[in-house]
């Protein structure tokens, strides 16, 4: 079930928000989009699940358009969390009941449980952690085949997020669901992804896992500079290049980011 974002490309008016974007995501991947807010994460994803028509390029599943996959296999958590006045954790288990005929009613009290939610207040009262909470634990309980988060773990307590990110890869263990996700919390790119893309101007600016980011740069000195390296950026203890020749010394993750961030 492999996902494939070919050439896509958005605008809001005249301004363009997404640029011959590509991105390739297997089954068993946790994907992540890194990028400052602004970068163009958000309208990718908008895009991928269907909440937004691309203007030019095309988003596959499986070889497939995804208008008639989404519903069933696809479980989405956005950033802005939308709740509706009045209506309790259990109105939503049973709007998501009628969503999702994979509806596990035994996962979703074990979840609320586990992280305690009020059962007897309103979402709409809930805190912003909780209400990303609520909504992570609505997404697991509905048993998709691909989960799309935005910014998943904003607002959340360390031994909370912790649990999630355990949740995510246990999630694609089997080899077949897939986790697309956002972030820019470089941290938590190197806890969780399988692979990722560094999106910033609405461009991605680097593909792959964090073994290639690692593998491919390095970081020299001026006097190093060879006519064959790809300068990515300078950095304040180097110039950070992709290149194949053993000099200069291995940059962390970090670094490679910043560097494609900086670019």
């Amino acid at each position: 079930m492999m996902i494939e974002v070919i050439n896509l490309e958005k605008s809001y008016g005249p301004k363009p928000a997404l640029i011959d974007v590509n991105l390739t995501i297997n089954p068993g991947d946790i994907y992540v989009l890194v990028g400052p807010n602004g970068a163009g994460k958000t309208t990718t994803l908008k895009c991928i699940y269907g909440d937004l028509k691309p203007d030019d390029g095309e988003i596959l599943i499986f070889g497939k358009k995804l208008n008639k996959f989404r519903k069933r296999n696809i479980s989405v958590l956005l950033e802005d969390k939308v709740t509706f006045k009045g209506l309790y954790p259990y109105d939503y288990a049973e709007l998501w009941k009628i969503l999702y005929p994979n509806w596990n009613d035994k996962k979703y009290k074990e979840l609320m449980m586990e992280f305690k939610l009020p059962i007897n207040k309103p979402v709409h009262a809930f805190s912003s952690g909780m209400k990303t909470l609520f909504y992570i634990i609505l997404m697991f309980s509905s048993r998709p085949k691909i989960m799309i988060l935005d910014e998943p773990t904003q607002n959340i307590d360390p031994v909370k997020k912790d649990k999630i990110l355990k949740m995510l890869k246990d999630f694609v263990s089997n080899k077949e669901n897939i986790v697309i996700m956002s972030t820019h919390h470089i941290e938590e790119v190197e806890l969780i992804a399988t692979n990722f893309a560094i999106i910033n101007a609405g461009k991605t600016t680097f593909e792959g896992n964090i073994e290639k980011a690692l593998s491919e740069h390095k970081i020299v000195k001026q006097s190093e500079m060879t006519e064959e390296m790809e300068i990515i950026t300078p950095l304040d203890e180097g110039i950070l290049v992709k290149t194949d020749e053993n000099i200069g010394r291995n940059p962390d993750f970090r670094e490679v980011v910043l560097g494609y961030l900086k670019k």
